[in-house]
Order: structure tokens, then sequence, then C-alpha cells
């Protein structure tokens, strides 16, 4: 068939975990998109689902032949780890994470690549509260004002697949930020990042709703913040940095086994990831108070000790 013949331009991966309520709506989204069904591929990595998710996407894979769809399964627990995996499936040129609690709006794909075109090497994803509620909706439309006009990441994103595993993929040692984890490093490899906000993945809100009289609002926010303060990070791992221990591996490459180290390259006297943001933060308490010659201790303001920061372009290049 001609769709099986033709290399696909975009890979979307799906992690699911007990998802089989949520995942044909996201597939269905795929189905679509304003782009031709045979320059994509699907890979749906099933990550130890005990609900039939699997068996949902496979029979959807049977009643669309003419979508490439993939079921893949990634016994070892966490959204990372099953993003990698997918990852090392993919054939397409242009990565995409879609949770499958979500989908995306028919013109993603035709935005991702119109971006690409111009020399984005990733993109953040605006993000929108698939809901009626107007509390849902105006929580997620605030949230996503926020992260545009700083210039933060949104928790999805799209990016070359050459330049995902030049900077090592999702670094698997974390629990949340993993996406803004990875557009850091993208960034700061001296790619250039882009935030698509012409399209948007409409996304579940039953997070917000897990606990009684709203208080999903307060848990929500408070896991953005802490996430973003680089606090999502499993603690040993942060301890084994300071100690100096070499780093664990992140998520390697297609053509290296997970116990494999990839180290990404990175602009001087900055860090590559919230790991080792963690690591110097013991180091940058012990200057944040210093002791006046005259006995006196004075708050001062951290100053960086570390060399001149190099350009990105300039050392991705080196």
């Amino acid at each position: 068939m001609r769709q099986r013949s033709q290399r696909p331009e975009v890979s979307i991966v799906i992690p699911a975990r007990n998802e089989a309520a949520t995942i044909v709506r996201a597939l269905d989204s795929v189905l679509a998109q304003a782009w031709p069904v045979e320059r994509l591929e699907v890979i749906v990595v099933d990550n130890g689902s005990s609900d039939g998710t699997a068996a949902v996407a496979r029979r959807f894979a049977q009643q669309h032949p003419e979508l490439r769809l993939r079921v893949v399964r990634e016994p070892r627990p966490g959204v990372s780890r099953a993003r990698n995996r997918g990852a090392r499936l993919a054939r397409g040129r242009v990565l995409l994470f879609l949770d499958a609690d979500s989908r995306l709006s028919p013109t993603m794909v035709a935005s991702v690549l119109a971006h690409l075109h111009r020399g984005a090497a990733a993109m953040s994803l605006r993000v929108v509260a698939d809901s009626n509620d107007p509390l849902d909706r105006a929580f997620f439309f605030l949230a996503t004002w926020i992260k545009e006009r700083v210039r933060v990441p949104t928790q999805l994103c799209a990016v070359r697949r050459d330049v995902f595993w030049a900077v090592g993929g999702f670094d698997e040692r974390l629990r949340v930020a993993e996406d803004y984890d990875l557009l850091r490093r993208i960034r700061d490899a001296g790619y250039r990042v882009a935030f698509v906000t012409e399209s948007a993945v409409l996304t579940s809100t039953r997070r917000l709703h897990r606990w009684p009289l709203r208080i999903g609002f307060l848990v929500t926010t408070l896991h953005w913040l802490l996430a973003l303060a680089g606090i999502g990070r499993d603690w040993p791992y942060c301890d084994e940095a300071r100690r100096g221990r070499p780093d664990r591996p992140l998520g390697g490459d297609p053509g290296t086994e997970r116990g494999s180290v990839h180290r990404p390259r990175a602009p001087v006297g900055r860090p590559t990831s919230l790991a080792a943001r963690a690591a110097g933060s013991d180091r940058r308490r012990q200057r944040i108070d210093r002791p006046h010659r005259g006995g006196r201790r004075v708050a001062g303001r951290e100053r960086d000790t570390a060399p001149d920061r190099a350009d990105p372009r300039a050392t991705a290049r080196s």
C-alpha cells in the first residue's frame, strides 16, 4: 500500500498507562489532521497498563488501516522512558509527543512543520482545557498565557529527531517537568525553540478534579511551580551529583542500549539539566551570606563565578 511504502514525515509518540477510556480520542485527532495521513505515523507505548489500553489501540489500528499505527510495550514505569522508547522506533524526521488523554487540533501538524521550515528545531505546543467547565478553561488559559509571556515551555512538544537524540532525549530520572528540561537543553545547545500558538493541544482536566473542593487546582499549580524550580527530581540522583559521581544515562540514542551514557553538550557555565542545577544548590547557598571582615554578616546576591558563557551556537558546533 502507498502509505506503507513512504517514509513518514512526522512520528507522533503517545505514552499510555491505563488510558483505555481516552486513547481513541487521541488517535481520532491524528486522523483528523489537515495533513496527508500517509506522511504520518503513530507509536503508542503501553507503559504497564492493566485496563486493556494496548488492545484498544490495536483494535483501532485494525479499523483504520490507512493510519500507520504501532503499539509497543515499555514495562518500566515512567513517561520519559515510554517516550524515549517510542522515539527509538520512530522513522519520521519530526517527533511530536502527545499524551493519551489529550488530542490535537486539526492544524497542529501543519503548524509544527511550518515552524520547522522557518528554522525552529523544537516547538512548545499551546495547551488548552478539553472541557466546557468555565473554571477549568480559565485555569488553563491563565497558565498558558503566563507561560507564553515569560517564555516558559509548556508540557508538550515537537522536535526534530536528530536534535532530540543530539541532546540525549528525555531525562528518565525526572518525575515531572521532563518536557521543560528537554526544551531547555535543546535551547542551551544553540538550537531555536519556537512557541506554537496558532494551534493547540486539548488536554483532559481530570487532574484538577482528583481532590474535593477544587483542591486539585492548587495541587496542579504547586506541581507546575515545583517542576519549574527543579524539585521534580529523584533525590538519590541529586545526591550522587553532589558527590561528584559520573552522570547516569539520560535517554541514550537510537543506536545505544539503555545502559550507555550520553552526555549532551551545553554552553560553558550553564547546567545541562535540572539535576545539575540541584547539584550546585548547596554551593550556591553557601555563597549567599558572606561574613563581613568587621564581624557582621551581610546578605549578598549570589554571583555567577563560572567563566563567561560561550556563544551557544559556537558551543554546539564544537
